[in-house]
């Protein structure tokens, strides 16, 4: 299930429906801003690897919240969303989140999780507007989520939180 965390996603899609043959108006044939996804479990992080691609993105993986920093700070300038497990080992996703705003205030980050931990959806809607996966989620509208969020930061806006 999708948690449109504000106004603004539902904005992309105000029934979160999938979207089939959803294109991006494009003036050349630049690459898709690359995700970076962030989850322990190796069966979700293949999964959506597999999926994401199938669609076209670049596609980096990590198995925690260091590994998350890592590989954003490699690849900063190529990652336009970023998708946190909420509950992550050595850090977890708003920790992780927070250390890469000290370095890019303007990171795009939608979290995923089943529970939650110490946190509420209200703090984490507090980190960011975009939307809240919860799991069990279903990959194909996850990843159709994602395609949406990316359109709308290829179709003019720098920043899709905003």
């Amino acid at each position: 299930m999708i948690h449109p965390l504000s106004d603004h996603a539902t904005a992309i899609n105000p029934d979160w429906q999938c979207v089939e043959n959803w294109a991006f108006p494009s003036s050349d044939d630049s690459p898709l801003p690359g995700i970076l996804v962030a989850d322990d479990d190796q069966s979700i992080r293949d999964l959506l690897r597999a999926k994401l691609r199938n669609r076209g993105f670049t596609v980096w993986l990590a198995a925690d919240g260091e590994e998350a920093l890592e590989m954003y700070g490699l690849h900063q300038n190529e990652i336009g969303l970023v998708l946190l497990d909420v509950r992550l080992p050595r850090l977890d996703g708003p920790e992780t989140l927070g250390v890469m705003r000290e370095f890019d205030p303007s990171v795009e980050c939608c979290f995923m999780g089943g529970r939650l931990g110490v946190y509420t959806m209200e703090h984490l809607e507090a980190l960011t507007p975009l939307p809240f996966f919860e799991k069990p989620f279903r990959v194909l509208e996850t990843v159709e989520a994602l395609w949406q969020l990316v359109g709308a930061q290829l179709n003019g806006k720098r920043n899709i939180s905003t």
